[in-house]
């Protein structure tokens, strides 16, 4: 992650039922920054859908990361697929 760049995270998703979840980028270890600047929420339905959130990067350039995913205290089965993390300008037009 370099500071000011530009991402896109890109995911495919489905739930046994429809809930939202929070996504977020952060630092993998202490202070547990967001590159985001904080979490971001998505509509999970039961059909498969791709999500895609587009972010810059706002904490000092790091070569490691973690994707969060906060589903809280629902039930059900959640499945993710395709989960791409990528800069925009390596991004094909």
């Amino acid at each position: 992650m370099e500071l000011n760049q530009t991402y896109i995270v890109q995911f495919d998703a489905r739930g046994e039922y429809s809930r939202q979840v929070q996504i977020n980028i952060g630092q993998p270890v202490y202070p547990y920054g967001s590159y985001f600047g904080g979490e971001r929420t998505v509509e999970i339905s039961c059909e498969w859908n791709t999500f895609v959130i587009e972010f810059t990067n706002i904490l000092e350039t790091s070569n490691t990361a973690r994707f969060e995913i906060a589903a809280g205290l629902y039930q059900g089965d959640l499945f993710f697929d395709n989960i791409i993390i990528q800069k925009l300008e390596n991004i094909k037009q």
